[in-house]
């Protein structure tokens, strides 16, 4: 099956073009967490992703990504329509049980460990695995993954996402070793002043990838 793509971290209408331009499968905003660069205040968020599904007719899936959600954040991320909310740090107990869009639960090498909390909760519906810091771009060991890889994929049917470090040089490898189901781009497809996403190096990463 081919890998998809996921391009992370959108910042305004010029980048969703360029996820539109492509037909990549998955486009990602950062949502609550001031601390990054890629943070959005809802409102904008929103309508980036009114003008991503009318644009691409709906095939293209938005994902929400946030560290550490509360409930009252879960709610207005479903209000304004997302297909997923991606999960990273805390998972409380409450924003599970209120949740009623899909999660992706995000791991790093600090936590790898934890998916087999989630085995068996639908709510659940994939799992994302990034480097000790998210968005930082830097490449984790991937070796580290191969076992845990084979192990979710034998005792669950959740999605496989792989983030961290990923970019242009870098995508085959990861696909050569770990047969990501979606792998995830965000700093790798970044201009220089880090304003927002490159146009040729998303075209490239997408024909890598597809190739």
């Amino acid at each position: 099956m081919r890998t998809k793509i996921k391009i992370c971290g959108l910042k305004s209408l010029t980048d969703c073009d360029y996820v539109i331009e492509n037909n990549v499968e998955y486009a990602g905003m950062v949502l609550f967490f001031e601390k990054s660069h890629r943070n959005l205040e809802i409102q904008k968020a929103e309508e980036m992703l009114k003008y991503i599904k009318e644009k691409s007719l709906g095939k293209i899936k938005v994902v929400a990504v946030t560290v550490s959600p509360t409930t009252m954040q879960l709610k207005k991320i479903e209000d304004a329509g997302f297909d997923f909310i991606q999960i990273h740090g805390e998972l409380d107990k409450e924003v599970i049980e209120n949740a009623k869009i899909k999660i992706i639960r995000a791991f790093n090498v600090k936590n790898m460990d934890e998916w087999k909390e989630y085995i068996e909760n639908d709510k659940v519906e994939a799992f994302l695995f990034d480097s000790a810091k998210p968005g930082s771009g830097k490449v984790f060991d991937w070796n580290e993954m191969s076992d845990i890889k084979k192990e979710i994929k034998s005792k669950c049917k959740k999605t496989f996402f792989l983030a961290g470090g990923i970019d242009v040089n870098n995508a085959k490898e990861a696909i050569k070793a770990l047969e990501p189901d979606i792998l995830d781009v965000s700093t790798g497809v970044e201009l220089m002043d880090k304003s927002g996403k490159d146009k040729e190096k998303i075209k490239k990463f997408v024909e890598v990838v597809r190739s």
